[in-house]
């Protein structure tokens, strides 16, 4: 079983993480994003098709070995069906969108601070425990658990692994995307705030 999980979240991770808070921060700090605020789009769709290109390299790359990984060792179970594929998918899918959100907000954040990429840091390292990338959440105290259902991160990592795993209920698996969708509208309108306030006090200072 454990062999199985931490696998799952070796793929899980390659498919979901992102690193644009570093882009962001790069970008505000040299000026070189007075040259995307000439293109008629928000920065946010530059990052994101730089972010889809590499996912979907990593899902070309990652997806067949984990597939022949899984049939050659028997170490390696997955319960899966086709509705349980269909539902290890949106997760993912969700995983992606509310971490991108999520480092939109903290990115945006390089037009106060030089250190957006160290708060992103911390806010990452607790997440590595209420998401399950540490342990599994079945592994802590209840209430631990209890205090993780209801955070953005265990639908980021967590939940897909889970539901591949045959872990979770349609039911339980229903609600964790419904707080993972809500924690990406915070986020996003979070970055949507942040975004206008920091364009009044952007001064290209590398540019």
């Amino acid at each position: 079983d454990f062999a199985s999980y931490y696998v799952a979240a070796a793929l899980v991770m390659q498919l979901t993480g992102i690193w644009i808070v570093h882009d962001w921060e790069e970008d505000v700090r040299t000026g070189s994003l007075s040259v995307k605020l000439l293109k008629p789009l928000d920065p946010f769709h530059h990052y994101l098709a730089n972010e889809l290109g590499w996912k979907l390299f990593a899902l070309v790359l990652l997806v067949p070995l984990f597939a022949v990984a899984t049939g050659l060792l028997p170490i390696l179970h997955y319960p899966v069906t086709p509705g349980r594929l269909v539902a290890v998918i949106i997760s993912i899918l969700l995983s992606l969108t509310l971490n991108f959100a999520m480092g939109s907000a903290f990115g945006v954040l390089a037009f106060w601070t030089t250190q957006s990429h160290t708060l992103f840091g911390i806010w990452s390292g607790i997440g590595q425990f209420l998401s399950g990338w540490i342990a599994p959440l079945a592994l802590f105290p209840a209430g631990f658990r209890r205090l993780a259902d209801l955070l953005p991160f265990y639908p980021t990592l967590g939940l897909p692994i889970e539901i591949l795993m045959g872990r979770t209920t349609g039911a339980e698996a229903a609600f964790s995307m419904g707080v993972g969708v809500a924690w990406t509208v915070v986020f996003f309108i979070l970055y949507r705030v942040l975004w206008r306030a920091g364009l009044r006090r952007y001064e290209a200072v590398g540019a």
